[in-house]
């Protein structure tokens, strides 16, 4: 079934599921981890250096989001962030 981060072209919704964002403080998902947050998901980013003037910061989703300092490339930091916030 397609489904639509809004959830209009099908009956999936983002409440309540773990969802995992790399690149959440970016241009692109810093929106789409807004939007993500509006929709009651319980959202994990990872970060590896912090971004100030990253729109997750400025609309104030980033208080609402799991923010977990790792590196992607590195395999123990991924499992780590797995493990402890049961994403699956």
């Amino acid at each position: 079934m397609l489904a639509t981060l809004s959830g209009r072209c099908g009956e999936m919704t983002w409440e309540g599921k773990k969802v995992f964002v790399t690149g959440a403080f970016g241009f692109l998902g810093s929106w789409l981890t807004t939007e993500l947050v509006k929709q009651k998901a319980e959202v994990t980013a990872l970060m590896l250096d912090k971004l100030a003037d990253s729109n997750l910061f400025r609309t104030g989703a980033a208080s609402k989001v799991n923010i977990v300092k790792a590196d992607l490339v590195n395999y123990e930091d991924i499992l780590r962030v797995f493990n402890e916030f049961e994403i699956t």
